[in-house]
């Protein structure tokens, strides 16, 4: 992604599927001090990964960001380096009939101000190596 702000207002949603108790979202929370990971899951409920943040090592530039979930680690990845986990959320991701959205909260606010470059969903969590490869594969056309 390459922000081009995530100061101006409390919410810059990267990605969001609202769903009651199967709510997800990655985001830029807190006018720009936190990378934010949420997650549902059927043994611990909502949890957020909250990552603090300096918000000039984001914005206006391209940055490679990764959120990743496999029962028992959860993390947060930046230009293929992790920056934030947690090994204490378990169980199954709950996913809900909510529609997801990208760059959006799905009432259409919260908006993410930038660009992407591309936005991957796959259905189940990716490693260190596995993100590193995906970073590493692109990152030259981006000037990463």
């Amino acid at each position: 992604v390459y922000p081009t702000t995530i100061t101006s207002t409390t919410y810059y949603e990267l990605y969001r599927k609202e769903n009651g108790s199967a709510r997800q979202l990655f985001s830029f929370q807190d006018t720009g001090t936190v990378l934010s990971f949420g997650t549902a899951t059927t043994v611990n409920g909502y949890h957020e990964l909250d990552i603090p943040i300096t918000a000039s090592n984001y914005t206006n530039q391209w940055v490679h960001l990764v959120a990743s979930y496999t029962s028992g680690l959860k993390v947060i990845y930046r230009n293929g380096a992790p920056i934030g986990s947690t090994d204490t959320i378990t169980g199954t991701l709950v996913q809900g009939e909510a529609t997801p959205y990208v760059g959006s909260a799905s009432g259409g606010g919260e908006w993410f101000a930038g660009r992407y470059s591309v936005c991957r969903m796959y259905g189940f969590g990716l490693n260190q190596e596995q993100v590193l490869q995906n970073f590493n594969a692109t990152r030259g056309r981006y000037g990463i």
